[in-house]
């Protein structure tokens, strides 16, 4: 039941990303879906989501965040079971994506095609990030719209579920506008270099042990020493982790293109404010190179750019949206193939579809996506 209601997901947005057709009847639908798989998840082997259902259970503590002991505390007190408990943390996220998109006219089928492709299968094993990752989007929400205070607060409360987040606070710069595009790209250029030094150094950062050696004495204990700094390395880990963050920039450029595509052809109100978001999502990306050497090493790091990837979906969902028509006139199809290559429907959809295949093909991770949806207790 689980696999046809994926696939049969899957095909639905498809149809409607192609003829870029809104619907919220559609919406409700994925809602309701990926609710029910994320909801019915029972895996029991090695991944994480078992050590947080056991830690669940069992209220230990695994983990150095507050913020998620007292939530999954508060949650396990009330008698809440863990099946329940997931499906809550899928709502908090789907509100967040509301909250978000509130201001644009969203496709929602084009996010849920592209959130559908992997990215829901991480989630389904990282609680504390997948908590922390909603806080951190109504968060940027606020940034977008000048309100750094509340983006502060966001930031903090997601760093008391996920301590990685605390590094989501550079994201205040992308509100500073005496940096020009030069700047950004030179900073891109410079963490790349460090990046291909890393390689030739053995995946070490240079010099960074002793930073992890001071940071030991406050809040890393020795585990973690050890993680953080590269002597755990992921296999193939390098050369995902370096096409992950190209790909977030091939889908900046796509984005950029349908921009100016829709201001030549399109008379939209809103472009502007779709053309903002397009900045924040550039401005992140490239002050992300940062924790490129690092993610070579360790995955964890890598879960920063994915970060980045969902927020750029939702700039895709909105450009789509808000400022390309659907395809159906007067009740009947047409497809224009110029304006097919120009908008780079076609384009974007083959891209994501690539960038799949190769995830899958290079993850070390063995949760294939059929067995991550045999895994749950609607299968």
């Amino acid at each position: 039941m689980t696999i046809i209601l994926f696939f049969g997901m899957i095909i639905l947005n498809l149809i409607f990303f192609l003829f870029r057709i809104r619907s919220n009847l559609v919406l409700f639908f994925n809602i309701i879906v990926f609710s029910f798989i994320y909801s019915g998840n029972i895996r029991e082997d090695i991944s994480d989501l078992y050590r947080y259902k056991l830690q669940y259970l069992n209220q230990y503590s695994w983990f150095q965040e507050k913020g998620y002991s007292f939530f999954s505390y508060i949650a396990a007190k009330i008698g809440i079971p863990f099946n329940l408990y997931l499906l809550i943390i899928f709502l908090i996220f789907i509100i967040a994506l509301l909250f978000f998109c509130r201001k644009y006219q969203c496709n929602y089928s084009v996010f849920f095609l592209m959130f559908s492709l992997f990215y829901f299968f991480f989630v389904m094993e990282v609680l504390r990030f997948f908590l922390a990752l909603s806080m951190l989007i109504i968060g940027s929400r606020f940034l977008i719209d000048g309100k750094k205070l509340a983006f502060i607060f966001f930031v903090l409360l997601a760093t008391s579920f996920h301590l990685t987040f605390i590094i989501f606070f550079l994201l205040l710069v992308t509100t500073c506008e005496k940096f020009s595009n030069k700047f950004y790209y030179i900073y891109v250029s410079f963490f790349m270099l460090i990046s291909v030094i890393t390689i030739l150094n053995g995946m070490r950062v240079p010099f960074i042990s002793g930073v992890f050696n001071i940071l030991s004495s406050s809040f890393l204990d020795s585990k973690n020493l050890s993680f953080y700094n590269g002597m755990i390395t992921a296999k193939n880990s390098w050369i995902y982790t370096t096409l992950y963050y190209f790909f977030n920039f091939l889908l900046l450029y796509i984005s950029k293109k349908l921009i100016v595509f829709a201001k030549t052809e399109v008379n939209k109100k809103n472009i502007a404010d779709i053309s903002k978001l397009y900045m924040f999502c550039f401005r992140s990306n490239c002050l992300f190179s940062i924790v490129m050497p690092f993610s070579m090493m360790s995955p964890t790091y890598f879960r920063i750019i994915f970060v980045i990837t969902l927020i750029i979906f939702i700039l895709l969902s909105s450009i789509i949206g808000e400022l390309y028509n659907s395809k159906f006139n007067n009740g009947k199809i047409y497809i224009n193939s110029s304006t097919v290559i120009n908008d780079s429907t076609i384009n974007l959809f083959i891209i994501i579809t690539a960038w799949s295949v190769v995830w899958w093909y290079v993850n070390p991770n063995s949760a294939t996506m059929i067995y991550a949806l045999t895994q749950n207790m609607f299968y």
